[in-house]
């Protein structure tokens, strides 16, 4: 069960670039995606988006930035309700789209080491001998 209680403290950072850029905030939060990508590889399933209501920069004008971030925290947190294993790991996956996902996890892990190598190396290795 994901029941959102690893929603952290929000770094100041981004309310003040919001602030200083006169831009609204959205709250955009997700579930799901810990236990997905938590192991050595992905896994397939189902990652649960809540998009929040704007907090416009009218509404918090003359709040500080602890203030803001604090409110922000607050929406966030309200919206973070538990969602099952079942619609996580969504258990209708076949076997084959199983393999084919691991096929594209392999494949992507090639690409990035052949792509690292050839710009640490300036050769990519694949026609040695």
């Amino acid at each position: 069960m994901d029941d959102g209680s690893h929603l952290l403290p929000f770094k100041k950072g981004p309310f003040h670039m919001a602030q200083k850029a006169n831009l609204d905030l959205v709250p955009v939060t997700h579930s799901g995606i810990k236990r997905l990508t938590g192991g050595l590889l992905a896994r397939p399933g189902t990652i649960v988006m809540r998009i929040g209501p704007r907090i416009t920069r009218h509404q918090c004008k003359d709040w500080t930035i602890d203030q803001t971030a604090d409110f922000a925290y607050k929406q966030m947190k309200g919206m973070m309700t538990p969602v099952s294993d079942d619609v996580i790991y969504n258990t209708t996956k076949t076997r084959k789209s199983w393999l084919f996902f691991l096929a594209y996890q392999v494949v992507i892990y090639l690409a990035a080491k052949w792509v690292c190598c050839l710009f640490c190396c300036g050769h990519s290795h694949a026609h040695q001998g």
